[in-house]
């Protein structure tokens, strides 16, 4: 999820997430043209990756999350 989606941040969707009894374990990769890794991190992601990105480091990240 990135981010920045339109003129809002998406902290508090994360944040909602999070809270959700059913939707709680699913891993989140956020993304964003600056370092906000640690504010994501704190919010509740699973993982932070920097744009721009080439594929395969996404799905490296994704690899790695899933192992998790």
């Amino acid at each position: 999820m990135d981010v920045h989606v339109g003129r809002r941040d998406t902290f508090d969707i994360l944040r909602e997430i999070r809270s959700d009894d059913d939707l709680e374990n699913v891993p989140v990769i956020m993304t964003s043209g600056m370092d906000h890794s640690a504010d994501c991190l704190e919010a509740g992601a699973k993982a932070f990756i920097m744009k721009p990105f080439r594929p395969s480091e996404l799905l490296s990240k994704v690899r790695e999350v899933i192992q998790t």
